[in-house]
């Protein structure tokens, strides 16, 4: 198992999930694909403003950037984890980019940041923490981060963080083992923001596609 994983990373950086692309050497998760549809950039711009407006809370909060070449916006979908037979939901936010042209555009998910609340806590975790133990070089990295900037946002004592990644770090076996249960997590991450990406990259083409009923 281990040593198909190293070879997967090393001879295949990128992992392509349909459109959700992995790339395990930089730890980052990415969604990119052009649509064409036969109408005009000032169109398009207008129909995805609508739709970012319809399927996000607080729409002017959400929009970070509006040109007529390009809209970013931030936006979220929860998702379930499962950890210790216990099931319970996270918010995944991400980075949205629709870039214009005449008779097409690109839109991009980007900069995912899972949040959690624990014992009334919010704690922010990018989700390329959950890609880094994808290649052994970048766990490594990810736990000396770990130990100089505590993720738990006070939760665990900075002190007890130091103890438990270094006592990690010394130990070529708990790397080991930590990386395969970090496998668990990644992969409940991956396939539950890769079908929820895609399936509002889906619904945002069938809402520009569909015609305008402006005759009421």
């Amino acid at each position: 198992m281990k040593k198909l994983l190293l070879i997967i990373v090393f001879v295949f950086p990128f992992i392509i999930y349909s459109q959700f692309k992995i790339d395990t050497l930089n730890s980052e998760g990415s969604f990119s694909k052009v649509y064409d549809i036969k109408l005009s950039k000032e169109q398009l711009h207008q129909k995805a403003l609508e739709w970012i407006a319809i399927n996000f809370k607080d729409s002017n909060e959400v929009i970070k950037l509006n040109t007529k070449e390009k809209v970013i916006a931030k936006g979220y979908f929860d998702i379930d984890i499962i950890s210790n037979g216990y099931k319970f939901k996270q918010k995944v936010y991400s980075i949205i980019e629709v870039a214009f042209k005449e008779s097409k555009y690109k839109l991009d998910f980007h900069t995912f940041i899972i949040e959690t609340s624990i014992q009334g806590k919010i704690i922010k975790t990018p989700y390329n923490q959950s890609l880094a133990c994808l290649n052994r070089d970048s766990y490594i990295s990810f736990l000396k981060q770990v130990i100089n900037v505590n993720p738990t946002n006070g939760l665990v004592s900075d002190k007890k963080i130091r103890k438990t990644y270094t006592k990690i770090l010394n130990s070529p076996k708990l790397i080991d083992e930590y990386m395969e249960k970090g496998l668990i997590f990644e992969k409940q991450y991956t396939t539950q923001i890769k079908n929820n990406v895609e399936g509002l990259a889906e619904h945002m083409f069938s809402y520009i596609s569909k015609k305008s009923k402006d005759d009421w």
